[in-house]
């Protein structure tokens, strides 16, 4: 397995902060997966679906020829992609859209302050293997994005765009398992304190998964992308107004504990009383 971690040497990803909406009326997170099986000397094969949790899935051949997967539940994303046909002409799509809207609050900030743009860490994995075809697996911000911002390919050069770390001279260049964990920058300002009369909405995550697979190869990233999480400046908290749990894993500064008055003074007499006894004996 190899190994990516944080760096350099890193998958890019890339993510925004959007404004708009208000705390409930317009939120829209959503999720949308969609799976395709097409072969050009035969028929296609598609499904997509609109609810988180829900897996769209296509197939050809019983399976056999194509097999593509979809899904997202708000925490993960999970797509897999597998063709079977030394012939040519078959291509197999899984890919997975997602928005998350979110508010954050601080009593001491005015209304729509803008803080520095937050770090969400992501935990991914895919492996990619093409033997008589190509497979790749890529995120970008939206499907409609012209620029990839991580791409992994079996069979591109790796001078244009492949994020493969050891391309082997010839094809297919970049099979393996690839696998750590990343820091994905918010791009945009991050709003706080954007709720309510005059407030300018929620900040919104979006991600774009998408694997791909033509002739006999396999893009299996059904164990794909979680969100490990990111620690918010000191006295600010969050609100997720359409979604339940915490499935960016947003979570609040922690300050060093301040003894109470009391205590302290405890400690001090307590302390006094071990000397004294001590410069008598």
């Amino acid at each position: 397995m190899t190994k990516i971690q944080s760096g350099p040497t890193a998958l890019l990803f890339r993510a925004a902060v959007l404004l708009g909406g208000a705390l409930t009326a317009n939120a829209a997170s959503y999720v949308t997966s969609t799976a395709t099986c097409y072969n050009s000397n035969v028929n296609n094969s598609s499904s997509s679906v609109f609810v988180a949790g829900q897996t769209a899935g296509a197939s050809l051949g019983g399976g056999a020829t194509c097999n593509t997967s979809a899904f997202g539940n708000f925490s993960s994303i999970q797509d897999s992609a597998v063709t079977a046909q030394v012939q040519g002409g078959m291509t197999g799509s899984a890919s997975t859209e997602m928005r998350i809207e979110f508010f954050l609050f601080d009593p001491s900030l005015p209304a729509n302050s803008i803080i520095p743009d937050m770090g969400i860490s992501i935990i991914y994995s895919v492996d990619i293997s093409a033997s008589a075809g190509s497979s790749s697996f890529a995120i970008k911000y939206l499907p409609g994005d012209q620029v990839y911002t991580v791409f992994l390919g079996s069979s591109t050069d790796p001078f244009s765009g492949n994020a493969c770390p050891s391309p082997l001279p010839t094809l297919p260049r970049c099979n393996g398992t690839y696998a750590g964990t990343a820091n994905m920058q918010l791009l945009g300002p991050t709003r706080v304190n954007s709720n309510g009369p005059g407030g300018i909405g929620p900040n919104t995550f979006a991600i774009y998964v998408n694997t791909t697979t033509n002739d006999t190869a396999i893009s299996d990233a059904s164990h794909t992308v979680t969100f490990g999480g990111a620690v918010l400046p000191a006295g600010t908290t969050f609100l997720y107004p359409d979604v339940t749990g915490n499935p960016l894993g947003l979570s609040l500064a922690t300050t060093a504990s301040v003894p109470e008055p009391g205590t302290a003074l405890i400690g001090m007499a307590s302390l006094g009383a071990l000397l004294l006894k001590r410069y008598r004996v």
